[in-house]
């Protein structure tokens, strides 16, 4: 069987038609639902019947409620035994630990008035305080697989009791990097449990999965292959040779007046130099990436929902199902490996009817991958080019002085204002203000970097530090393992979270490549530099911001590539400034060591060249 929902309309029925108790209707209204989405419309039946089902639809749709409220139907609508512990029966997998969170939260939210007891599952939080709630009861269960594989395996998670299983963003649950957990889990569910499937893309393989998994499926979608947002205007940037990557992103920002978004990225370490970068520029930004402890990235989301966030500056760890429906923007700081991640990372905006955008920064290699979005899902794309520099510092310097002006009017500063005014009329004024700009965007850093450093220390769990002591036996330039909470799947998924797609040819029907016979002035360059994690570095970014502090060369030359070691580093910045950074930084002295700087050994030129710095330096050691 197979239905398709088509492009008529959002909502569709009314609530009243689900056989629903009074007190799930009761929940509903507090969660705030008024109508059921064309979705929930279409799978309420099948799914209470007991159907095995595979739905795909539009992110931003109410996927997850189409799946909650008939199981919470079914659970509700049986006779539940007074002051018996709840034993589970409905499971739901999901591949980030965000995404638990947030179906954990739906779901206490919808069945709080029917007594319905949620339990999430999950790496990065407490094994002891998870497994306490096991022992307490629970009705659903919202995992990932990694924490729930270890939690059958230390026999504290009985399968035997679950009816009803769901796979959250189903194409991903089903992906390489997951498979074999997945299947481990399926594997040891009852032969007669529900299985529901839900996505919002189904590649042919997950399809092909389907047919092994269920038994005679009911299949709604849209009745094509691809289900972009309906609501996403898309937009194309073509970054300017003649600035830094950081750059291009500052200006796009400025130019398509964003009032609140994510910036997704697709290395770790790009989120946190992009974090202090933005930050520099009267932007609210933080990071948010699988490397940070789970209360960070928790603490990050709220942020953004409580309106304190102008960007998430984000990984794909936060493309799948995070939903904040303020969300005016999609920024993709460089385009995702897979059409499908492009998909699920403009599905953050236009949610539930809302109108959203999501931009790109691209570059010529880019436009054969645009074409293929264009013909695969049929998207349309507006092209922009920058406008005159002038331009877009005028519209920047419009907003800081907006930012700065609310700050003042809550300081008594009164005292200086004519000291200001008669500044102004000096032509040293543009300097003066230039360095008060720098001073207190620096000192802002500096009190977010010390915050975040002690609520880490203070969130961290005690089993945080044994895992602390074991990474560091990890042998130098080792990963340290999976992520916290041992999830299985960290290790296979990370391996590849970090590479670049491989420059894609435009075809003959594509905008020609410009003249580049002359590489742009920016072109990236790897620094050695005799400073690591011993000398207090423990992270790129950390370090960057130094090196950028001291050789006062604007951060965003530091393009986010490289790696900490213990006693060295290596640093990628643009090569118009490596000779400022390396004759700077050299026989400077932090914490009485010496530093050494130069080209790394890999650099263009021989092993070991660098440039002159008219300092006199140690011939760099072997690394």
């Amino acid at each position: 069987m197979k239905e398709s929902i088509g492009n008529e309309g959002l909502f569709e029925g009314n609530f009243d038609d689900f056989p629903l108790r009074a007190a799930l209707r009761k929940g509903i209204a507090q969660a705030g639902y008024e109508r059921p989405t064309l979705v929930q419309s279409k799978t309420f039946t099948p799914i209470y019947e007991g159907r095995d089902i595979v739905v795909q639809s539009p992110t931003g749709s109410g996927k997850t409620a189409a799946f909650l409220l008939p199981l919470a139907a079914k659970i509700t609508a049986a006779p539940q035994p007074e002051e018996s512990v709840a034993v589970p029966s409905v499971l739901v997998l999901a591949p980030t630990r965000e995404l638990a969170g947030q179906i954990c939260s739906e779901c206490q939210k919808l069945g709080h008035e029917a007594g319905l007891k949620v339990l999430a599952v999950y790496g990065g939080a407490s094994l002891e305080r998870q497994i306490e709630g096991l022992r307490r009861g629970a009705h659903v269960v919202i995992a990932t697989p990694g924490r729930l594989k270890d939690m059958m395996q230390r026999d504290v998670f009985k399968p035997a009791s679950i009816r009803h299983c769901v796979l959250d963003e189903a194409d991903e649950m089903l992906s390489k990097g997951f498979w074999d957990d997945v299947l481990h889990i399926l594997d040891a569910l009852p032969s007669q449990r529900q299985l529901l499937l839900f996505s919002a893309t189904l590649p042919q393989q997950i399809r092909q999965a389907c047919s092994y998994l269920m038994r005679d499926p009911v299949h709604v979608d849209r009745g094509d292959e691809g289900t972009p947002p309906p609501d996403v205007t898309h937009a194309l940037y073509v970054e300017n040779d003649a600035w830094p990557k950081p750059r291009n992103l500052l200006y796009v920002l400025e130019l398509a007046e964003v009032s609140q978004g994510i910036i997704f990225c697709n290395r770790r370490d790009e989120t946190e130099l992009l974090e202090r970068y933005l930050s520099n520029f009267a932007y609210r930004a933080r990071a948010l990436n699988g490397d940070m402890p789970q209360h960070v990235r928790e603490q990050a989301l709220d942020s953004i929902r409580d309106g304190k966030l102008d960007f998430l500056v984000a990984t794909d760890v936060a493309a799948r199902g995070i939903d904040i429906s303020s969300l005016s923007h999609v920024i993709n700081y460089g385009l995702p490996e897979s059409e499908e991640v492009y998909v699920h990372r403009t599905g953050r905006t236009g949610r539930m009817g809302k109108k959203g955008i999501a931009v790109s920064l691209t570059r010529t290699k880019d436009f054969a991958y645009v074409d293929r979005l264009k013909s695969g899902f049929d998207l349309h794309f507006a092209q922009h080019r920058f406008p005159p520099e002038q331009e877009i510092l005028a519209r920047q310097s419009e907003r800081v002085l907006k930012v700065l002006g609310a700050q003042a009017r809550h300081v008594e500063c009164g005292q200086y204002l004519p000291l200001a005014t008669a500044m102004l009329g000096n032509n040293q004024a543009a300097a003066a203000v230039a360095f008060l700009l720098r001073s207190y965007y620096v000192a802002q850093g500096s009190q977010r970097a010390s915050t975040a450093q002690a609520s880490d220390r203070a969130g961290r769990h005690p089993s945080d530090a044994k895992r602390a002591a074991a990474t560091k036996t990890t042998p130098a330039g080792g990963s340290g393992g999976a992520r916290r909470g041992g999830s299985s799947q960290s290790s296979s998924r990370s391996a590849g979270a970090g590479r670049s797609r491989e420059p894609r040819v435009p075809t003959r029907t594509e905008t020609p490549r410009p003249n580049q016979s002359n590489p742009p002035a920016h072109k990236p360059i790897r620094l050695y530099i005799n400073l690591g994690k011993n000398d207090g570095f423990a992270h790129l970014v950390s370090l960057a911001y130094a090196m950028s502090e001291r050789s006062e060369v604007d951060l965003g030359k530091f393009t986010g590539v490289g790696n900490v070691r213990e006693q060295s580093s290596h640093v990628e910045v643009d090569a118009d400034c490596a000779q400022k950074v390396i004759t700077a930084l050299s026989g400077q002295t932090h914490e009485g060591k010496t530093i050494t700087c130069q080209l790394a050994h890999s650099a263009r030129g021989a092993p070991g060249a660098s440039f002159s710095s008219g300092r006199s330096r140690r011939t760099r050691p072997r690394i």
